[in-house]
């Protein structure tokens, strides 16, 4: 189940699951169950030695049913994570005081400066 771990991970172009959609986390994990159990019926089918070969089509259709409905949730839109702390906004404000800060100590300096030589 590659593909489950890369959409759980992000990896193969798709991006990472967010912590807001455990639904799709779920999903994940019920598609996983269905193949492992789709998997165990095809080996077994292809063992001379075992005789449960008649559930085999049943698991390919929970396996798609599974699917299907994971398919249904990846094509859902994401919540919008909203942003915890505004750190942009605290950086950018920051910056803004220090250089205002800087010029004010500049034109300090060359008025106390400036006032002196005359």
């Amino acid at each position: 189940m590659a593909v489950v771990k890369a959409l759980d991970d992000g990896g193969m172009g798709a991006k990472k699951v967010i912590l807001q959609r455990p639904d799709i986390k779920n999903q994940q994990a019920r598609v996983a169950a269905a193949y492992a159990v789709f998997q165990q019926n095809v080996q077994c089918v292809a063992n001379d030695r075992c005789d449960a070969t008649l559930t085999t089509k049943q698991s390919l259709d929970d396996l798609e049913k599974e699917i299907h409905v994971a398919n249904s949730l990846y094509k859902q839109e994401d919540p919008v994570v909203p942003e915890l702390y505004p750190w942009t906004t605290v950086i950018y404000i920051a910056l803004a005081v220090l250089i205002v800060g800087v010029m004010m100590f500049g034109c300090y300096r060359g008025i106390k400066k400036g006032g002196k030589s005359a």
